[in-house]
């Protein structure tokens, strides 16, 4: 495929993008540099890395967003467990919940900020956001279009996992 290397090499501003590339965590020179050997579209691979950046940080915002508070994105459920404590130590949970902010590759590889561990008086509370469609029937494909997903944030003590 060398003849699709050379109209690509004539398509594409390679500093530009490179810059780009560059400015994104994900990406580094190297990567720009296999993209590019391997004769592949890096406009291509550009726009696919970057729609899904985009994607997944409009889920972590919205799922930030609604468990701090915003219940117009979805609904908050708990265990027996968890409707069981007083409603001083509820509050106090959620509390927590919303502080969280411990996210790291190992605890959420995806970057969408959907769950968490939290720690109230020496017991464990189990955090989760799952992504319904509005009738709240079937998983949503969407969880980034707020019009076409309904949040269920699931609260649960860690031994009732």
């Amino acid at each position: 495929q060398p003849e699709r290397s050379i109209k690509i090499d004539n398509q594409i501003d390679w500093s530009s993008l490179r810059a780009k590339i560059e400015s994104v965590s994900s990406w580094n020179l190297e990567a720009f540099n296999t993209a590019k050997s391997l004769g592949y579209s890096s406009q291509e691979l550009w726009n696919r890395t970057t729609e899904k950046q985009v994607r997944e940080t409009t889920i972590a915002k919205l799922n930030d967003r609604f468990r701090n508070g915003d219940k117009s994105l979805g609904e908050y459920r708990m265990s027996r467990q968890v409707l069981a404590l007083p409603r001083k130590k509820q509050k106090e949970l959620f509390k927590e919940i919303q502080d969280f902010s411990d996210f790291t590759p190992e605890n959420d590889p995806k970057g969408q900020h959907e769950m968490g561990q939290v720690t109230l008086d020496g017991v464990e509370y189990v955090w989760k956001i799952d992504y319904l469609d509005i009738s709240m029937i079937m998983l949503s494909d969407a969880p980034e279009d707020i019009n076409k997903t309904t949040r269920v944030l699931l609260v649960i003590r860690a031994d009732e996992c």
